[in-house]
């Protein structure tokens, strides 16, 4: 619906994104950086993946998809701060069909960790933004997520096995971390599970539409049976002697 019926552009950079992956498995490293760089030229997010191409491209091919990026928006630059203030709004404004993102406002709301912060900040003379509790959830969300980020990389540059797997773990906390969670949002990873077949991301791929209906209870019927799930593929994936240790 999101894409058909809405004009969003995911499905053309996730189109360039899998074929960038594809490139890597041909050994076509300078076509995967350039097919990488055309895709966050559609959207931002893919160039975050770049860490995990890493360790399959030549050093040399790691600086094209920021080149590419650096060429396309040359001809707005007179545009000033203005061609970024629409992610500068989303970053700081939007909520919608959240889960774990919604928890985490919640427990800033609860702790009072907030105000603190933004005391502390007043006091030093520093410009926060930790007067509303959302905020503060959103630089955590994003800290979790360049933290499994880095793990990740580093995990695919030791073992040198196919980034594939870690594009998809990365992909999926990104989702269940995001402020808003819309429908098209979940075409990002229904590539990966192709590879990797997780019956929670199936089901919820087939629940996230109810989210148009923006009523209370939805988040509900989503989630519930979603992380229950992933919960449970979660501990049959585990070794057996790591899941009865104690």
């Amino acid at each position: 619906f999101g894409v058909a019926g809405s004009g969003h552009n995911d499905a053309v950079a996730l189109l360039l994104l899998v074929r960038s992956r594809l490139a890597v498995i041909r050994k076509r490293g300078a076509w995967s950086a350039a097919a990488l760089g055309l895709s966050a030229l559609l959207k931002l997010f893919p160039i975050s993946l770049l860490p995990l191409f890493a360790r399959r491209l030549r050093p040399s091919h790691l600086l094209i998809p920021p080149a590419l990026m650096t060429a396309g928006y040359l001809p707005y630059l007179a545009a000033g701060s203005n061609l970024v203030v629409s992610a500068r709004q989303y970053a700081e404004r939007w909520r919608s069909n959240d889960s774990i993102f919604a928890v985490m406002v919640w427990c800033a709301e609860r702790s009072g960790i907030a105000p603190l912060l933004k005391s502390w900040c007043d006091d030093f003379g520093i410009n926060s933004l930790y007067s509303q509790p959302h905020l503060l959830a959103r630089e955590a969300a994003a800290l979790i997520a360049l933290t499994v980020l880095g793990w990740l990389t580093l995990r695919q540059w030791r073992s040198g096995d196919e980034p594939s797997r870690a594009i998809f773990l990365f992909i999926g906390l990104v989702l269940i971390l995001q402020p808003a969670l819309h429908p098209w949002y979940l075409l990002w990873i229904l590539p990966w599970l192709c590879l990797y077949t997780s019956p929670a991301w199936l089901l919820l791929t087939g629940l996230i539409p109810l989210a148009y209906l923006d009523a209370a209870w939805v988040r509900w019927v989503e989630y519930l049976p979603f992380y229950a799930l992933l919960a449970v593929s979660l501990v049959v994936e585990l070794p057996p002697n790591r899941r009865h240790s104690r």
